[in-house]
């Protein structure tokens, strides 16, 4: 696990934040069909859950993993999404692609 400093790690947040946005299902299916889409749940913050994935820290992630807190997205959801046709709330840590539905 990467360890940064305040400034370092509110710089990190600041730039998370920045590359979040509302994307829409059509644009998000390539990533999902790739598996590389990570559903977050209400329960967490999607800007946190990114940084920690960003620092390495594994051990929180499996901990949310364990939890049913981060998950891939499903064949269910996909579906779902798609007779919705919603746009979830969206961030890139390089290969994932980090969503969650408010």
């Amino acid at each position: 696990m990467k360890v940064l400093d305040e400034s370092a790690l509110a710089a990190l947040q600041a730039d998370t934040l920045k590359q979040t946005a509302l994307i829409s299902w059509l644009e998000l299916q390539p990533h999902f069909a790739r598996g590389h889409l990570i559903v977050v749940s209400v329960e967490l913050d999607l800007i946190d859950v990114a940084i920690q994935l960003s620092i390495d820290n594994i051990q929180q992630f499996q901990a949310w993993i364990d939890q049913a807190l981060a998950i891939p997205a499903t064949d269910a959801m996909a579906s779902d999404w798609h007779q919705r046709n919603v746009s979830l709330w969206t961030t890139v840590i390089m290969p994932w692609v980090l969503v969650q539905e408010r």
